[in-house]
């Protein structure tokens, strides 16, 4: 797997040296946070049927371990480098999602929305960037001959 590192220090290539795509993670994190809001989240399932203490204990473990997770991948998702639109778009989601927990770290908001922004330029300045010409040869090289391959 190729992997490499662009100007600002973040990963690109194939995984970037994840494991998985940055489509993925990014629709696992949105995945994750409306599940936690929903009535099957950690929390608001015990509270539905009305859970004894272990199982309040036990959805304060796995609510633990969510936001773990969700950490994780918020700062793989600002880390990496989006290389289309897709991508860009995925990053815009999970910004989005993030931004709907109210608890969560303003900074943390901050980078990622920093990065969909570089990740934005770059993207524009690939899409629009002119394709490579072939060097012209010089004036002295057309008039002597130079530079030409002779058979013989």
């Amino acid at each position: 797997m190729r992997e490499s590192t662009n100007q600002d220090g973040r990963k690109v290539g194939n995984l970037g040296g994840y494991n998985t795509s940055l489509l993925s993670d990014c629709d696992e994190l949105v995945g994750l946070i409306a599940a936690s809001n929903s009535i099957d989240g950690p929390y608001n399932s015990i509270e539905a049927k009305r859970g004894s203490e272990t199982d309040h204990d036990l959805a304060q473990v796995q609510q633990s371990r969510l936001i773990d997770r969700l950490e994780a991948l918020a700062l793989q998702i600002t880390d990496r480098v989006a290389v289309s639109e897709n991508e860009i778009e995925g990053k815009t989601q999970a910004l989005n999602a993030l931004a709907s927990v109210d608890a969560w770290e303003r900074d943390s908001l901050l980078a990622l929305r920093r990065s969909i922004d570089r990740d934005r330029v770059d993207v524009v300045k690939v899409l629009h960037s002119p394709l490579p010409t072939r060097p012209q040869p010089s004036w002295v090289s057309r008039c002597f001959g130079l530079g030409r391959r002779h058979s013989g």
